[in-house]
């Protein structure tokens, strides 16, 4: 199962009879059971980010029946079978918080929060500080200590489950510093998902 974001540019397979590609997403097609070419649908492979988005053909396009049993979560920690059926590729559709961008005191940068469609709200958290033991909850485990510095709302998911916000970094960080941050997918309702714990580190 090849990282679907090696597969939109040129591939060159050398076939020695050592191997067989399956449930990969190759330009140009492969013979291969599960094999598929198309468009991946990265959410901005321009600023290499590879994340899958909601409509990619990856997405639920693997085998769960040959994936490692010792392989339960992807590249970024999450869970690695996250709608019954494994994506093809190195990342799994899934709850997910993250940052583009330099964050230098005064910089811009890109908080992203991937997840399913349409929902909201989705709240984004600054916390004091980490839990020594993440806190499970109802909607997954919480890596910020209580109470939140500050939270914000940052709207609805849109269709291609990427949504993307853009923000400043405060001037009044200094470089060093550790600022953790976790956002919840949904309200506080059951089915709404905590995502991971992410960290920004002032440049």
């Amino acid at each position: 199962q090849g990282p679907c974001r090696m597969l939109w540019r040129t591939l060159q397979i050398y076939w020695n009879g050592g191997f067989a590609v399956t449930f990969s997403d190759i330009q140009g097609g492969w013979s291969g059971p599960g094999n598929i070419n198309a468009n991946p649908a990265f959410a901005d492979s321009g600023a290499n980010d590879y994340h899958l988005t909601y409509g990619s053909a990856c997405r639920d396009g693997g085998d769960n029946s040959i994936l490692p049993p010792d392989l339960l979560v992807d590249f970024e920690g999450d869970p690695r079978i996250a709608n019954n059926t494994v994506d093809m590729g190195a990342d799994e559709f899934h709850p997910h918080l993250y940052y583009l961008g330099s964050a230098v005191p005064g910089g811009s940068v890109t908080v992203k929060v991937i997840g399913e469609r349409f929902v909201s709200p989705v709240t984004l958290g600054l916390g004091r500080a980490v839990r020594d033991t993440p806190l499970s909850t109802p909607y997954g485990l919480l890596y910020l200590a209580m109470p939140l510095l500050q939270q914000w709302d940052l709207g609805q998911i849109p269709a291609n489950g990427v949504l993307a916000v853009n923000g400043t970094v405060p001037t009044s960080w200094q470089r060093g510093e550790e600022h953790p941050f976790q956002a919840l997918v949904g309200p506080q309702a059951p089915g709404s998902q905590l995502t991971n714990l992410m960290t920004m580190i002032v440049e």
